[in-house]
């Protein structure tokens, strides 16, 4: 059957606006984690997570792994997203630093060893810019100053010492101290000055830092003399980096040139994106995807299961705008603002509502935000007071806000603990709770939540 123009194009258009309303620029930020976790950020500010949860990975409050997209929190301000081993590092649009997670090592950076299970924000700085974690953190501040701190036993942190570091503290390599591109891979730190320069420190057994041998580094160490270094990533026992003529280079695992020396992938000119997981290297030249490197569990998707030593089309379409690898998953943005994922899924952390594992890109959903009838302004104010606290804590809010909530103490393994009503400045008795640390869930009568860290001593 022939349709007449008019009829195609009122299709054409129908179908262009159902697309729109599924997927139109949902997300505009993603981040693979190395512990099977996995983030987003939507084009209206919101953060959401799925994936591996069991040391409070995702921030929403409990220890439970999540197969699809849940919301963290209500604010509308989030910019950046990067997830660690198994702690998150995230920026506000205020240049404000959040963490949460798991803390042994210090990599929250909140000057303690406490986990938190929902983000806090680290010190009141409000000029951070760039973040990266894996088992360490990395901080750059909108002056150009480099700061880390967790995790250290290879001298990942670039302080001469492999003791770690639960507050963040400057990185100083001797001389122009100003950076414009970070990366914490599996074990050791990559990053660029504003110079154009390429510096490594940190693990070395993979010959990862590029600088010719296998021998861990204490201190930023120059690699070679280039300066034209755009980007980095590291991951385990290999490192990737681009520079601004197109061409990306490979030290360690999976290179093909000398060991401990960034060797050129190919001869392609045209790279424009690249990253590194644990394990696998994915990139884009242009808008099109490649990936190469492990493959077990399809992180590559390919729609194999076959490792691969060099680059490997994924997906003709030219419709890739963003790339993150994971622990042994990956996910990418297309140019229609929809998320695809792909790779290992133990935990959810592709998003498509199984734990099976797709060697295949799988395009989610945009996940519904929680309306502003659920979330209010007034209810983003509240706060606890005294917090910490011994015996009890007040929740303190606006002076029009009276009604009677709901509350729910969450301890740090998602239990229940405590719950009932209350009313803003009514005191909530905490005499037979276990000193630790809360989430304490607040419920409004019109449906308000809110989540608030609270602190028993």
């Amino acid at each position: 059957m022939k349709l007449n123009y008019a009829v195609q194009k009122s299709i054409i258009l129908l179908v262009l606006l159902v697309h729109s309303l599924g997927f139109g620029q949902c997300f505009r930020e993603i981040c693979s984690g190395a512990a099977g976790n996995s983030f987003g950020i939507k084009t209206d500010g919101t953060l959401w997570a799925w994936g591996n949860n069991t040391v409070h990975n995702l921030g929403d409050g409990t220890s439970i792994h999540r197969s699809s997209p849940v919301q963290i929190g209500n604010d509308t301000h989030w910019s950046k997203i990067s997830a660690g081993a198994n702690h998150c590092l995230a920026l506000k649009t205020d240049g404000t630093l959040w963490a949460w997670g798991y803390n042994y090592h210090g990599e929250l950076g909140d000057g303690t060893n406490n986990e938190s299970a929902i983000p806090m924000q680290i010190g009141t700085d409000t000029d951070w810019s760039a973040i990266s974690a894996c088992f360490h953190s990395l901080a750059l501040k909108t002056n150009g100053t480099l700061w880390a701190w967790g995790t250290n036993y290879d001298g990942q942190l670039g302080d001469g010492t492999n003791i770690d570091r639960n507050a963040p503290q400057q990185v100083i390599s001797g001389s122009n101290e100003t950076w414009r591109a970070i990366n914490a891979g599996e074990n050791q730190t990559l990053a660029i000055k504003t110079d154009g320069t390429l510096w490594s420190w940190g693990g070395n057994a993979g010959g990862q830092l590029g600088n010719g041998t296998n021998s861990n580094v204490y201190f930023p160490a120059q690699i070679g003399t280039d300066t034209n270094w755009i980007s980095v990533s590291g991951g385990y026992n290999q490192s990737i980096a681009l520079k601004s003529d197109g061409t990306a280079w490979v030290s360690g695992a999976w290179s093909l040139g000398p060991v401990g020396i960034f060797t050129q992938v190919g001869t392609a000119t045209d790279w424009t994106q690249i990253a590194s997981g644990i394990n696998h290297f994915i990139g884009l030249r242009g808008n099109s995807l490649y990936a190469w490197g492990y493959n077990l569990y399809g992180e590559l998707g390919d729609g194999t299961n076959f490792d691969r030593t060099t680059p490997v089309l994924i997906a003709s379409a030219t419709s890739w705008t963003k790339i993150d690898a994971g622990y042994l998953d990956t996910m990418a943005i297309k140019t229609d603002g929809s998320i695809a994922t792909w790779g290992r899924n133990d935990y959810g952390q592709i998003g498509d509502g199984t734990t099976i594992n797709r060697n295949l890109p799988v395009t989610l959903p945009c996940p519904t935000s929680l309306s502003a009838a659920t979330y209010t302004a007034r209810f983003d104010s509240l706060y606890l007071y005294p917090n910490p606290t011994k015996d009890y804590v007040v929740v303190k809010g606006s002076e029009d806000a009276k009604e009677t909530l709901q509350y729910s103490i969450i301890d740090l393994l998602g239990r229940n603990v405590k719950s009932g009503q209350c009313t803003f400045d009514e005191p909530i008795t905490l005499e037979n709770l276990a000193v630790g640390q809360y989430v304490l869930q607040l419920k409004g009568a019109n449906g308000q939540m809110a989540f608030k860290k609270l602190i028993k001593e």
